[in-house]
C-alpha cells in the first residue's frame, strides 16, 4: 500500500483551486491546447472520484476514531 500522507491534503488544495477557476469563469477564455486537454481531464477524474464516494466515506469513517483520539489540537475532520 502506498503512503498518502500528505497526497489528500494538496490534492484538496488545488482542486479548491480548480473550483474558484471554475465559479468565476465567464467560459469565454482563450485557454491553450494543454490547459482544455487539462480541464476535460479534469472533468473525467471528478467523475471517477464521485463514483468512489462510497469507497471515500470508508476511508473517512475508518480513519476517522484515530484522527479524533490522536490530535492534541482537537481537529475535526470536516465530513460534509
Amino acid at each position: 500500500m502506498r503512503k498518502y500522507k500528505r497526497l489528500y491534503e494538496n490534492t484538496a488544495s488545488e482542486l479548491k483551486e480548480c473550483v474558484v477557476a471554475l465559479l468565476e469563469s465567464d467560459c469565454g477564455e482563450d485557454l491553450s491546447v494543454y490547459e482544455v486537454d487539462a480541464l476535460a481531464e479534469i472533468q473525467l477524474l471528478a467523475m471517477d472520484i464521485v463514483s468512489m464516494q462510497d469507497k471515500i466515506g470508508n476511508i473517512i469513517d475508518n480513519n476517522k476514531d484515530r484522527f479524533v483520539n490522536d490530535n492534541p489540537n482537537n481537529y475535526k475532520l470536516n465530513t460534509n
